[in-house]
């Protein structure tokens, strides 16, 4: 048992300083996502099936607005 507290309290002795910054980034507003809110009401699981393709189809809009997003703040590296 001491062994194991001697090698716990041990390990806090190497520990490194992490250093953390912030960055304020500005993104053009025509790159801003275009989600638009779902909304269901749903209360049978027959009417959760018949709202999953309009779902998807918003889900699809809203990642290729994400993923231009994406791709234009991987560019400014």
């Amino acid at each position: 048992m001491f062994l194991t507290v001697m090698l716990l309290t041990g390990c806090g002795l190497f520990q490194t300083k992490v250093e953390t910054r912030t960055e304020y980034i500005t993104v053009p507003k025509s790159l801003y996502p275009n989600c638009p809110e779902t909304y269901y009401e749903g209360r049978t699981i027959g009417e959760a099936l018949n709202y999953l393709p309009d779902l998807y189809s918003l889900y699809s809009l809203c990642r290729s607005d994400v993923q231009v997003l994406i791709e234009y703040l991987e560019s400014r590296d």
